[in-house]
C-alpha cells in the first residue's frame, strides 16, 4: 500500500530566507523599497528614528538620555549606567570573584538587559505612496511565503516592470527589526493594520504555528498616520493625494547602526534607478539625529560638460551597436607648448598633428573627434566560439548599456580640453561604478562599494598595461574613472537571474557572456579614445629625438674639434706624475694622430649616454623572441631533423662510391643506400633553412649593417624561408618593380624582423587552412617620395572585433591565438622595426586574409 506523505516548513525556515538570507541592513532596506518602486509609488520616505544607534559596553548615550522614560532612566541608573565628566555610559558590572568565564557570560547577559531597554527608543519607518494593499492581497499575497503573484502579473498599472518575483522580500523585515507593523491602504478601500512579531518564529515548530494580526482602522488617513510617527513635516517627502500607499513601522531595531551603515544604504538609495531613466521615483531618507545623513536622490542628469566620453551600447538580435561620443579633445587649440626630457617645444596642431595620415578617413578626421560615431558588429565575431555557443548568444537575449568616461583631474597631455576639476570630482563621488538594472531598478550590489565594486576586474587589466594613453601599449581605463548602467529585463533576460540571496546574478554561462561583451564594449572604447593620443605621443616622441639627434650632431662637432686640437699633446702636469709611467710606444705621435671617423665619435656619444646599450640588447631581445616563436612554430618539421644532425651527406656518398667503385647497386631495394642518401640531403636542406632564418638575424653584422639596396635583402630573406614554407605547403610569391629600390641607412636586423615576424604570424594561420592554396605574397613598390611594402597571406580574416581599429593589433599584448599560443608580440616587433626606420604599419581591414601596409619615405626625418 503506498502512503502519500506532506513536507511540512519549520518556522525557522523564515529566519532562513531573511534574516540569515540577507546579507546587511543596506540589502534589506533595498528590498522594501523594491517594493514600493513595484506598487507604483513616486516617493518613499526612510525616517531613521534612531536615539541610541550604538548599544555597546563604554558607549557614550549622554546625547539622547532624555528620551528614556523615567522608569527606564531609573533602572538602567541602578546598575547599569554610570556618570563620569558629565558623560552618561554603559557600565557592565562585574563580580571580580566570579571566574572569568562565568564574568564574561555575566556581561553578556547584563549587555542584552541593556539592549532590550534601549532598542525599544530604535524606530525605522518606511512609508511611500504607491497603490497599498487590501485584506485580500495581505492575506493571499503578503502572507504567502514565496508567492508566484509578480511572475504572474509582471506590470504595475503604471507600466513598470515589477522587480521582485521570489516572494520573500518582505522578510527583509527580520533582519531589520524584531517586531513589524504594516499600514496599507489602496483608493476606494480600507485602511489595514498588519502586526507580526518575528521572534514567535523562534519559538514555533511549524511556520503555521505563527500568527500575524490584521486589523481596520477606520478613523485615520494615510497622512494622520503618518503624522503619528513623523516628527518632521511628511509632506515635504510624501504627497498622499489618492490617500493610498503603505508604511512599515520597525521596532525594536535588532543591530547597531554605525555611521557606515548609514552611508551604505545612502549611496546604495542614490544609484537605485538609472541615471538615464525618466520614471519619477525619489527616495528621501531623514535622520533625526544626525541630519548630516540625510538624503535624497538627485534628478541631476549628465549633460555634454560633465563627461569626456560616452558610449551607448545595444545588442540585439545578436548583434552589437556602438556609439561614442567623443567630448575630450579641444579642437580649438591652434598651438601647443611641451617639454620633454627637460626640452621645451612647440607643435603647431593643424600642419603637424592633425594633417597625419591618421586622421583623413572619415571616422577619424578632425571633426569627428567632437561628435558621435557608430560601429556595428555581430557578437558572433567577437567572442571565441571556443568558450561561447551561438546558443548562448541566443538565450542571454538583448540588453543596453550606457557608460561615461571623466577624468577627476587635470591630465598633463595638452589637447584636452580643461574642465573644473572640484566639480568632476563631486560627480565622480556622486556617480560611481558600473551597475545592473533590471526593469529599472538596480540588482546589487554591482557598482557598489565593496567586492563587487569592479566586478568587471577593471583594475586587474590597468595593472597588466598601467601605461598612459601617448604610449605605445594598449591603454586600460581604470574602474574609477568609468561608471555607467547595464540595462536588462526579466522578460527579455530571463536567464540572468539573481541568486537566493538577491546579492548578485548567478554566475552561469549568460552571466560570464554578458561579462564578455561588456569588456569588448570597453576595449573598443579604450582604442577609440588612445587612438589620437597615442598619435600626438608619437609625435611628440620624433620632434623630441629631432631636437636630441641635432644637438648630437653639434655635440659630436665640438668633440671632434676639440680632438683634433689636442692631437700629439700631453699635459705637461701627467708627463711629470711619478707615479705614472708612460711607454714610449703608447706615446708615440703615431697613436695620437688617429683619425676619428664620425661614426666612431657616434658610437663613443652612444656608449656614454647608454643607448647603444639599451638599443642593442632590445634589437637582440625582439629577435630572439622572433626565434623563440619559431622554434615553436616549426617544431613538428625541426624534431625528426635533431637526429639527423651528424650526418655529412657529401661524405658518405664518396664513401659509398669508393665501396661500390661507381657501380650501381643491386641490393634489396628498401636497403638502397642510395635513396636514404637522397631523403637526408632533403632533411638536411630544411635544417639548413632553418638555422639561417634563426641565426642570421642574431649576427653581429646583420645587427649593426645598414642595408641600401632594399629589393635584394627582401629577396635574400625571402629565399631563407622559403624551403621551411615548402615543407608546410606555402607558396610565397614576390611582385617588386623592375628598377632597383634603395632607402638609405635601412637596419637589416630590423628587415628581418618585419619579415620573419609576418611569415611566422601567416604560417600559423594558413596551416588553419584545409583546403585551396596557402600564399603569402610580398610586394614592392615606389613612387617619387615614398617606398611601399605591401604583406599580405589569404588565410584568416582580420577579427571582426578589430575591424573599427585595426591598427589596434599592433600593440603588445593583443592576439587573436588561443592564449596559451599567441603572445601579441610578433605585430608589435614588426610595427617597432617598422617606426624605428621612420616608416608606419597600416593594417588593412576589408582584404579577403590579412594584409597591411608599410609605408617609408624615402626623406627620413633626422
Amino acid at each position: 500500500m503506498v502512503k502519500e506523505v506532506a513536507f511540512s516548513v519549520s518556522a525557522k525556515a523564515a529566519r532562513l530566507i531573511g534574516r540569515e538570507n540577507i546579507t546587511d541592513v543596506s540589502g534589506a532596506l533595498t528590498e522594501l523599497v523594491k517594493n514600493s518602486y513595484d506598487a507604483d509609488a513616486e516617493s518613499v520616505l526612510i525616517n531613521y528614528d534612531i536615539p541610541f544607534p550604538i548599544i555597546e559596553e563604554g558607549q557614550d548615550i549622554s546625547d539622547n538620555i532624555n528620551v528614556l522614560s523615567a522608569e527606564d532612566f531609573e533602572f538602567l541608573n541602578s546598575e547599569y549606567i554610570e556618570n563620569k565628566n558629565s558623560a552618561t555610559k554603559i557600565r557592565i558590572f562585574s563580580n571580580e570573584n566570579i571566574e572569568l568565564g562565568s564574568n564574561e557570560e555575566n556581561k553578556k547577559i547584563k549587555l542584552e538587559t541593556v539592549k532590550e531597554v534601549l532598542s525599544k527608543y530604535n524606530h525605522i519607518y518606511i512609508v511611500d505612496n504607491g497603490t497599498g494593499m487590501t485584506e485580500e492581497i495581505l492575506s493571499t499575497v503578503w502572507m504567502n511565503i514565496g508567492t508566484s503573484d509578480k511572475e504572474k502579473n509582471t506590470t504595475s498599472k503604471k507600466g513598470r516592470q515589477k522587480t521582485g518575483a521570489k516572494g520573500i522580500g518582505r522578510f527583509s523585515l527580520d533582519k531589520l527589526s524584531t517586531a513589524t507593523e504594516v499600514y496599507t491602504r489602496q483608493i476606494d478601500n480600507s485602511l489595514y493594520r498588519w502586526r507580526l512579531n518575528w521572534e514567535l518564529f523562534e519559538k514555533a515548530e511549524l511556520i503555521d504555528d505563527v500568527k500575524a494580526e490584521l486589523e481596520i482602522i477606520d478613523d485615520k488617513t494615510m497622512a494622520q498616520i503618518a503624522e503619528m510617527f513623523i516628527k518632521s513635516n511628511e509632506n515635504e517627502f510624501i504627497d498622499f493625494e489618492n490617500n493610498s500607499g503603505t508604511i512599515i513601522h520597525l521596532n525594536p531595531i535588532r543591530d547597531n547602526w554605525f555611521n557606515r551603515d548609514f552611508r551604505k544604504v545612502n549611496k546604495n538609495l542614490k544609484s537605485i534607478n538609472p541615471l538615464t531613466s525618466t520614471d519619477r521615483f525619489e527616495v528621501n531618507v531623514l535622520n533625526n539625529y544626525d541630519h548630516s545623513l540625510d538624503f535624497k536622490t538627485s534628478q541631476d542628469r549628465f549633460d555634454r560638460k560633465r563627461y569626456d566620453y560616452r558610449v551607448k551600447a545595444e545588442v540585439k538580435n545578436g548583434e552589437l551597436s556602438l556609439l561614442f561620443d567623443r567630448n575630450e579633445l579641444d579642437l580649438s587649440l591652434k598651438i601647443i607648448e611641451v617639454t620633454k626630457g627637460g626640452e621645451s617645444f612647440s607643435i603647431d596642431l593643424d600642419s603637424e598633428f592633425w594633417s597625419d595620415s591618421a586622421f583623413q578617413k572619415k571616422l577619424t578626421n578632425k571633426s569627428s573627434f567632437d561628435s558621435s560615431i557608430e560601429y556595428s558588429f555581430k557578437i558572433s565575431d567577437i567572442i571565441d566560439s571556443n568558450d561561447f555557443s551561438i546558443r548562448d548568444i541566443e538565450s542571454i537575449g538583448d540588453f543596453t548599456t550606457e557608460l561615461f568616461f571623466l577624468k577627476s583631474a587635470a591630465s598633463s597631455i595638452p589637447i584636452l580640453k580643461r574642465f573644473n576639476a572640484t566639480e568632476r570630482k563631486k560627480w565622480s563621488e556622486n556617480f560611481s561604478g558600473i551597475k545592473i538594472y533590471r526593469d529599472n531598478f538596480k540588482v546589487r550590489p554591482y557598482g557598489d562599494d565593496g567586492r563587487y565594486f569592479d566586478w568587471l576586474s577593471l583594475s586587474e587589466r590597468q595593472q597588466k598595461n598601467p601605461g598612459a594613453p601617448t604610449n605605445k601599449a594598449p591603454w586600460r581605463v581604470l574602474p574609477y574613472q568609468i561608471f555607467g548602467e547595464v540595462l536588462i529585463s526579466r522578460e527579455g533576460n530571463p536567464n540572468l537571474t539573481d541568486s537566493a540571496n538577491r546579492e548578485s546574478l548567478v554566475e552561469n554561462r549568460e552571466y560570464s557572456l554578458l561579462k564578455e561583451i561588456l569588456l569588448f564594449i570597453i576595449e573598443q572604447f579604450e582604442a577609440d579614445r588612445q587612438y589620437p593620443l597615442q598619435v600626438l605621443g608619437n609625435l611628440i616622441d620624433r620632434r623630441y629625438e629631432k631636437i636630441r639627434s641635432e644637438k648630437k650632431k653639434i655635440f659630436m662637432k665640438d668633440i671632434k674639434r676639440n680632438l683634433s686640437e689636442g692631437k700629439g699633446s700631453v699635459p705637461e702636469d701627467r708627463s711629470s706624475d711619478t707615479e705614472t709611467s708612460f711607454d714610449s710606444k703608447n706615446n708615440s705621435e703615431d697613436e695620437f694622430n688617429t683619425e676619428f671617423k664620425d661614426s666612431d665619435i657616434e658610437q663613443a656619444l652612444d656608449r656614454i649616454t647608454g643607448e647603444f646599450e639599451q638599443s642593442e640588447i632590445m634589437n637582440i631581445l625582439m629577435s630572439l623572441s622572433s626565434s623563440g616563436v619559431m622554434a615553436s612554430t616549426f617544431a613538428h618539421e625541426i624534431n625528426g631533423v635533431a637526429t639527423d644532425l651528424g650526418t655529412r651527406n657529401d661524405h658518405l656518398k664518396m664513401c659509398m662510391d669508393s665501396i661500390l667503385a661507381e657501380s650501381d647497386y643491386r641490393g634489396e631495394s628498401f636497403l638502397n643506400p642510395y635513396k636514404l642518401l637522397q631523403f637526408y640531403s632533403v632533411t638536411d636542406r630544411l635544417l639548413a633553412a632553418w638555422l639561417s632564418v634563426i641565426i642570421t638575424p642574431l649576427e653581429k653584422e646583420s645587427r649593426e649593417e645598414t642595408i641600401s639596396s632594399f629589393d635584394y635583402e627582401l629577396r635574400h630573406i625571402i629565399q631563407l624561408w622559403k624551403p621551411l614554407l615548402d615543407s608546410k605547403f606555402i607558396s610565397i610569391y614576390e611582385d617588386f618593380s623592375e628598377s632597383k629600390i634603395t632607402l638609405d641607412n635601412f637596419n637589416k636586423l630590423d628587415l628581418f624582423l618585419i619579415l620573419n615576424n609576418f611569415i611566422l604570424n601567416s604560417a600559423y594561420y594558413l596551416e588553419e587552412k584545409d583546403s585551396g592554396e596557402r600564399r603569402i605574397d610580398i610586394s614592392l613598390a615606389e613612387t617619387q617620395s615614398l617606398i611601399i611594402l605591401e604583406l599580405s597571406n589569404n588565410g584568416k580574416e582580420l577579427s571582426e572585433k578589430y575591424k573599427a581599429n585595426p591598427n589596434y593589433i599592433l600593440k603588445p599584448g593583443i592576439t587573436t591565438k588561443p592564449e596559451d599560443e599567441g603572445t601579441g608580440l610578433g605585430m608589435w616587433i614588426l610595427n617597432e622595426a617598422v617606426e624605428r626606420n621612420g616608416g608606419r604599419t597600416e593594417v588593412i581591414s576589408d582584404f579577403k586574409g590579412f594584409k597591411i601596409k608599410i609605408i617609408f619615405s624615402k626623406q627620413k626625418e633626422v
